[in-house]
């Protein structure tokens, strides 16, 4: 039996609804958008094709959004068997990816002369987030079913790294192998009629996004167009941590603009963090540039700051 799909993924459909273009978007942000976009789209492409030649018992479900009364969250894949549900996060990434023993996700991104180190979001985080809610909504209906969640990588070239023990991480191209150790091929067909309702009902609850409203990436527009008077030690120190981006991109061989920006800069200045928990609160900051510079610009903050 193979995999059945109740939603299907529509990988034109959904560049097109990401290609509505933002009020007060420039030309460069509008085409950086849409090239990162289709990136992602295109690792959610390879995870389909693998999930629609699984030769198994299972019902699938593409790019599902819930809005309940204990949360919100929106799946990538739902894959349901005849006794878990997997929630699918699809990161389609550039370089490869290191998790270390405390589950940190560390990329490795290759550089002309070295493989630089930078943090990024956690996903095992997103995901569990994701896992919960989905779980609170399925466990209000249906029982007897475990809720996993699992991360999938979506680009050919990234090799993924595990210091301890491995977590639910794998390349996209290893999903049919991860499927085949953890869902039973037999399912009788008061089973299998079960899963398909369940599916449907999933389904039913999924909330259509409304691609006009960007309200959060309107807001990071307005903040980056936005100018800030400096004056006094604040002016001295945006200064200043604009000459350690200077440094910084140099060392590392990367654009200034990889290091942070102007805005980043400003709220750096605005929030003074002294300490590593502090600095990954910032907008635009978080673990992943904290790890590129955190310790050298707390150094330089620390000479400005009252506390």
């Amino acid at each position: 039996m193979k995999s059945k799909f109740l939603k299907e993924f529509k990988f034109s459909h959904r560049l097109e609804r990401a290609g509505v273009r933002i009020e007060g978007e420039t030309d460069k942000e509008y085409t950086r958008r849409i090239k990162n976009a289709r990136y992602g789209i295109e690792g959610e492409d390879r995870v389909n094709y693998q999930l629609m030649n699984v030769e198994l018992p299972i019902v699938c479900i593409s790019d599902l959004r819930v809005s309940e009364e204990f949360g919100s969250a929106q799946a990538d894949f739902v894959i349901i068997s005849s006794r878990k549900i997997i929630i699918v996060e699809v990161k389609n990434l550039y370089g490869s990816v290191k998790v270390t023993k405390n589950q940190e996700v560390i990329r490795l991104i290759p550089r002309i002369n070295f493989i630089e180190e930078e943090g990024m979001g956690n996903p095992f985080i997103q995901v569990e987030n994701q896992r919960k809610v989905f779980e609170n909504l399925i466990k209000q209906n249906y029982s007897g079913y475990q809720i996993e969640s699992l991360i999938v990588m979506g680009n050919p070239r990234t090799a993924i790294y595990f210091e301890e023990d491995e977590f639910p991480l794998i390349r996209y191209d290893y999903m049919q192998q991860y499927l085949a150790k953890c869902i039973d091929e037999k399912v009788d067909d008061e089973k299998y009629h079960e899963m398909i309702k369940l599916g449907e009902f999933l389904v039913s609850k999924n909330k259509v996004k409304d691609f006009n409203d960007f309200g959060v990436i309107k807001k990071r527009i307005i903040n980056r167009h936005s100018t800030v008077e400096l004056v006094g030690e604040e002016k001295e120190l945006f200064l200043e941590l604009i000459e350690e981006r200077k440094r910084i991109s140099r060392l590392k061989n990367i654009p200034v603009c990889n290091v942070f920006n102007d805005v980043d800069a400003l709220n750096l200045v605005r929030f003074k963090p002294i300490t590593r928990d502090e600095m990954i609160l910032i907008p635009g900051i978080k673990l992943r540039k904290f790890l590129m510079f955190g310790p050298e610009v707390i150094e330089i903050i620390k000479k400005y700051s009252k506390n």
